[in-house]
């Protein structure tokens, strides 16, 4: 279980989701686990030597106009107070917040420097 503060998930969004299980399979020995998701599509959970998964890979449109990237999530106490104090320092909310189920409260928030991260609120239900 993750802390206030420590990294709580990691997620890769591409559209080449194959091609990354590919390389970081064979990189890491990590598995992956197709869940659909709440909207119903497929969200591949990330494990490593078959322990509970730290992460996920979600499919992303070809013709997005944002390129590939890992997002990382921190485990907060309140994302709301955490989307003010962002935006008190000149951050900005790129997605969300919003809750998902069996996970927590989550949103995806810029810094001022334009550095982007994710936060959870994890629910009383979330086993990390």
């Amino acid at each position: 279980m993750s802390k206030h503060g420590e990294l709580n998930w990691v997620e890769l969004q591409t559209c080449n989701v194959e091609g990354a299980m590919k390389l970081y399979g064979e990189l890491y020995g990590w598995t992956f686990q197709a869940e659909e998701n709440e909207n119903g599509d497929v969200y591949w959970l990330i494990s490593n030597d078959g322990n509970f998964p730290f992460g996920g890979i979600l499919t992303v449109p070809e013709d997005s106009p944002e390129a590939p990237r890992w997002i990382h999530y921190f485990h907060i106490e309140d994302v709301d107070s955490a989307i003010q104090t962002t935006l008190n320092n000149s951050g900005k909310v790129m997605k969300g917040p919003r809750e998902v189920k069996g996970v927590g409260r989550v949103v995806w928030l810029q810094d001022a420097n334009g550095a982007e991260f994710g936060l959870i609120t994890p629910s009383s239900e979330a086993p990390c």
